[in-house]
């Protein structure tokens, strides 16, 4: 999971991860294989150059 966010506090990503685990426990197929929080992003193109994007790929 991809997470990007205007706020860059630790509880972001956390709440984010728990509602989506929340949705994964109804498929038995299903797993969170990893998460990645980019936090700070809040205009258009505040993201690029950012070390985030290439941990990403």
């Amino acid at each position: 999971m991809l997470l990007t966010a205007a706020e860059d506090e630790e509880w972001v990503p956390k709440r984010a991860e728990a509602g989506l685990t929340g949705w994964i426990d109804c498929y038995p197929k299903c797993e969170l294989k990893g998460t990645l929080f980019c936090g700070g992003v809040d205009a258009p193109r505040m993201i690029e150059g950012n070390a985030k994007l290439q941990e990403a790929y």
